[in-house]
């Protein structure tokens, strides 16, 4: 008996000829059957159902007849990218990033508000969803075409209960229920952690590793782990919550009351608070060679060198950096590497380092990103 549970139904088989079809379709924008038959390894008679099932679905269609070299002239088909739209939502304390993704994981449109989100109050959430209505007719998006929103937020999250547990960035005193929030809303919302979120954005280009660890280098420091092509949480949601990791016993004071963590020494406001808050003025500065911001920079680099290199210890798995910070490091790689080196008992290939594909749009684009993927696999 437990070998015959194991034995897909119809309907499994089914469903995953249909969604290796799409795929394909999604990424070659034009093919044929005998094309499709040949990339999917399915017969014929498969890939016309499918390709029918798809058409019915509204998400790819015939695109055309093409010259034959011999016999009858196939048909071509092409995907219908913006039929299926995910809304990602980035919320922190003073701005909302909006990112619109379609069914190939393109990013369709993406804008920065500035935007106080302190506490969570019902203002709060009224202006998230004034903002999202805007952000839809200022990029004219169908809301019918709309099948998901995903909305990352910093802090800590129980997804079972809708809860956000613990935020420091946005203020909160006690646990605050995402229940209203979801509900303002017309299409289903799904809540995940800014760096998870950001760390997800990473899945989905062809030479992003199976494993690594996210770095979230921003306001506050949040890490991520993917292992095996998935997103390990941890028990209670708080797994790579490194920010708390002690790195200096007894060390600076951290906002959350006790010594040492790294937050008090990764920060980004570190580096933005000797620029009057701006990071870019910073790493302006810097490039010019400003003798403050550099040393302020070598102190920095030096702490965040000692936490790759624990991180690697630990996981033995490739390290991005990213966040708001990260996207700044390109061209401080090598110090950070050398950095590692003087440190580490391991004479390691120092290219686990990289830096992320995307900056301040990361989160936003991440947890969009996964849902179209969590749509299309659940076809």
């Amino acid at each position: 008996m437990e070998h015959l549970k194991s034995i897909p139904s119809t309907v499994q088989i089914k469903r995953r000829n249909r969604i290796a079809v799409l795929r394909a379709i999604l990424k070659a924008e034009n093919i044929t059957k005998p094309e499709l038959s040949a990339v999917t390894q399915l017969s014929l008679p498969t890939v016309t159902q499918a390709t029918n099932e798809l058409c019915d679905m509204g998400l790819v269609q015939e695109a055309g007849i093409i010259a034959s070299t011999g016999g009858r002239r196939p048909q071509t088909y092409r995907p219908l990218s913006n039929a299926k739209i995910v809304i990602g939502i980035d919320i922190t304390r003073n701005h909302l990033r909006i990112s619109a993704v379609n069914l190939k994981k393109e990013v369709v449109a993406s804008q920065h508000f500035d935007f106080r989100a302190y506490n969570m109050s019902t203002e709060t959430e009224d202006g998230v969803l004034r903002t999202y209505n805007g952000f839809l007719l200022e990029y004219n998006i169908d809301k019918s075409k709309i099948i998901n929103i995903g909305i990352s937020l910093p802090g800590i999250l129980d997804r079972e209960n809708c809860m956000l547990k613990y935020s420091h960035v946005l203020g909160l005193k006690q646990p605050y229920s995402l229940k209203r929030l979801a509900s303002l809303f017309s299409a289903p919302v799904y809540f995940q952690n800014d760096a998870n979120s950001g760390c997800l954005s990473e899945c989905y280009f062809p030479d992003t590793p199976k494993s690594f660890v996210y770095v979230s280098l921003s306001n506050s420091i949040g890490g991520a782990l993917i292992s095996d092509g998935k997103l390990f949480e941890g028990s209670e949601h708080k797994a790579l919550e490194i920010g708390h990791m002690t790195v200096v016993p007894d060390g600076k004071p951290c906002y959350c009351g006790h010594k040492g963590h790294y937050d008090a020494y990764g920060s980004a406001l570190i580096l933005s608070g000797a620029a009057d808050g701006s990071l870019p003025i910073f790493f302006s500065e810097l490039s010019r060679g400003n003798q403050q911001y550099t040393a302020l920079m070598d102190e920095y680099l030096q702490h965040l060198a000692r936490l790759i290199y624990n991180l690697r210890i630990c996981f033995d798995e490739p390290v991005v950096l990213g966040g708001y910070v990260g996207g700044y490091l390109g061209p401080y790689l090598n110090t950070i590497r050398q950095k590692i080196k003087d440190c580490s008992l391991f004479d390691d290939n120092d290219d686990y380092i990289t830096i992320s594909h995307y900056h301040f749009e990361a989160a936003s684009v991440g947890i969009a990103k996964y849902l179209i993927e969590q749509y299309i696999t659940g076809l």
